[in-house]
């Protein structure tokens, strides 16, 4: 098949200041060193984002129609504050599966855009997450799967004091393309829809 006619798989996303991209890699350092730091597959702090919707797979035919739908959201909205701050684990620090910093500030008006953005691309790509939007940065993912070590870093995580790494204005959504390699995924920017409602 044509690379033209290969759908592409996309993400709707917030990125991060510099300043708050250098905080997370110094917690990430620091974390590296806990018992069992050396069992997560740490993100590049490059690629480190706040998901406000997962699209997967979008033909390359529906990409105007799918930056029509985002910007008109983002027109809609205004710029607000957010944090990043807390560690955690999903599901639990008994069986972590994924390492992530929280999300506090305006959370509200974080949460009502990213319910109007999931609204105006239910269309598109893969079905809208029934799960509860539970913002976060996922700084790490477990590699292996024993239960013990994974139990040791999950008891270790819960001693990092809870603390604020950073925050800032968020002003704009980007539409973010994700090409699978081996070296892992690489990201590109599709396009970026300022915020600019009143």
């Amino acid at each position: 098949m044509a690379d033209v006619d290969r759908p592409i798989r996309i993400f709707v996303a917030i990125h991060l200041p510099a300043e708050v991209r250098a905080q997370l890699e110094r917690l990430q350092r620091r974390l590296m060193g806990l018992a069992g730091g050396d069992l997560v597959r740490w993100t590049p702090v490059e690629q480190i984002h706040l998901t406000l919707r997962f699209l997967g797979d979008v033909g390359r035919d529906r990409l105007d129609e799918l930056c029509d739908a985002v910007r008109r959201v983002c027109a809609g909205a205004s710029p607000f504050r957010v944090y990043a701050g807390n560690l955690g684990c999903f599901p639990d620090a008994r069986k972590p599966r994924v390492v992530w910093v929280g999300i506090g500030g305006e959370v509200g008006r974080l949460a009502r855009l990213q319910e109007e953005l999931e609204r105006a691309t239910a269309g598109f790509g893969k079905p809208p997450e029934k799960r509860e939007f539970r913002p976060h940065l996922t700084l790490g993912r477990p590699k292996g799967r024993e239960v013990r070590s994974l139990r040791d870093l999950g008891r270790e995580l819960q001693t990092v004091k809870a603390e604020r790494f950073g925050d800032w204005m968020v002003q704009d959504v980007a539409l973010v393309r994700s090409e699978l390699q081996a070296g892992g995924p690489r990201y590109t920017d599709l396009a970026v829809f300022p915020l600019s409602g009143m």
